[in-house]
């Protein structure tokens, strides 16, 4: 579905962040088989339902990307980063007129944050965000937005502090016992 859309966009002379498509190039295969090679520090999670892959992440448990850059935290706080996340192509908004189902890039956001804590990391997770995703991340799942990294493709960079990470479970209104 991606390839019979990217050579339509091609023809209609859109680009991939148009048409949701970004990361059309992304071989799950190999990073698949990467995380399996190191279980210590990777951690892939798959929604499926209807006898097919929904969406799909890819989690980094230690390295150097897994320090902190928000300013609410300190530099030597450690976080999950999440290395690729994806939803499969039909239930991608621009990418089909009417997608399968919607909410599973949110349900997987909510799994890393989950993690992060069950890794005594607090909540606090962090990603790179491809062009089309950056609203998504920002203004859908709250993230804080820190800017360009020309470190990384020149992608914009994103994090979930532990405060914020705890005020994500917490609904307004609620009594704590």
């Amino acid at each position: 579905m991606l390839e019979i859309r990217r050579r339509e966009a091609l023809q209609l002379g859109q680009s991939m962040k148009e048409i949701n498509a970004e990361d059309a190039h992304w071989e799950w295969g190999r990073k698949m088989l990467a995380a399996e090679a190191d279980p210590w520090i990777y951690d892939v999670f798959v929604i499926e339902c209807g006898f097919n892959t929904q969406a799909v992440m890819l989690v980094c448990k230690g390295g150097v990307k897994c320090v902190c850059r928000h300013p609410g935290e300190k530099p030597t706080n450690r976080l999950l980063y999440v290395d690729f996340v994806a939803t499969a192509p039909w239930n991608r908004e621009k990418l089909v007129s009417d997608p399968t189902y919607s909410g599973c890039g949110r349900i997987l956001i909510s799994a890393a944050v989950d993690l992060s804590y069950e890794e005594e990391n607090y909540g606090r997770i962090g990603l790179h965000s491809l062009p089309g995703a950056e609203v998504f991340y920002r203004d859908k799942v709250g993230m804080t937005d820190l800017g360009l990294d020309e470190h990384c493709h020149g992608l914009r960079y994103f994090e979930i502090s532990a405060a914020m990470a705890a005020s994500m479970f917490t609904s307004p209104g609620a009594s704590e016992e």
